[in-house]
């Protein structure tokens, strides 16, 4: 069920106390279709079109519909929407070579979105996931330069979670009245298996076309990672410590605000 989660976005069937698990520890995003699902779409895609020998310019076209209808397919929830939308401008920007940056990567989804349906502003999983890439291209930089003094895997892994949390805090906060507080160590821990369970995972989606016996070792493997993964999500979470409940304005959350910023900003 939670590789089903990761891969096509339907959660109905994960289990509860494993989402409270994983909103405690900091891992409940990687429920959410976002932007991993794209690129590994269109990079194993992109390798089965180099296969046959299509040209590059027509492999970007071809990857166009592909990514919209996987969009389609997953739900359309705001992340993988905001996803699909960058995947698609990096796609065009490809095929008329053209250059890109982050911000506006960040600015076009949103402005797409934001004309279809103005109320979607107010929908938390478009909050969350528009925070937390804000968070990575503002924070990601600076965080991973104040811990350069740890090896570069460690700190850089660190870095884009400590980013990702600090930007999502308010949201999750100001909607849910509680935040992670050990979302960094949980996902530098359990964090590594992401990317093997998502490519075993959209593999085994690719080969189920051709025959649904030929995804079962693939799934067996891939539960072998998510197991790890919950087990993780489920020893963070059960900390006592693990969440930070929000009781309003203090002089201690303040301060630690203002000292947090202090490190960030040059």
């Amino acid at each position: 069920e939670v590789l089903e989660a990761m891969v096509l976005g339907d959660q109905q069937g994960v289990p509860a106390d494993a989402v409270d698990d994983m909103r405690r520890s900091g891992l409940l995003h990687i429920l959410a279709v976002s932007g991993e699902n794209v690129v590994l779409l269109c990079a194993m895609s992109s390798f089965l079109l180099t296969l046959a020998r299509v040209r590059r310019d027509l492999r970007s076209l071809i990857l166009i519909p592909f990514v919209i209808v996987y969009v389609v397919v997953t739900g359309a929830t705001p992340s993988i929407v905001r996803a699909g939308v960058s995947g698609v401008v990096l796609l065009l920007a490809n095929l008329s070579s053209r250059p890109t940056d982050g911000w506006f990567l960040w600015l076009v989804p949103g402005a797409f979105m934001l004309t279809l349906n103005p109320n979607v502003l107010f929908d938390v999983s478009f909050q969350l996931s528009f925070a937390a890439v804000a968070g990575l291209l503002a924070l990601g930089r600076p965080l991973t330069r104040l811990l350069r003094f740890l090896p570069k895997w460690l700190g850089e892994s660190a870095a884009i979670t400590a980013a990702a949390s600090l930007s999502t805090a308010p949201v999750s906060v100001a909607t849910f009245g509680q935040t992670s507080l050990v979302a960094v160590p949980a996902n530098v821990v359990g964090g590594f298996v992401l990317g093997p369970i998502m490519f075993l995972g959209m593999l085994s989606v690719f080969l189920g076309f051709v025959w649904e016996g030929l995804s079962v070792p693939l799934n067996v493997v891939a539960g072998l990672f998510t197991g790890f993964l919950l087990t993780v999500a489920a020893w963070f979470g059960g900390l006592s410590f693990a969440v930070y409940q929000w009781q309003g304005l203090s002089r201690g959350f303040l301060l630690v605000t203002l000292q947090g910023a202090a490190l960030v900003v040059p």
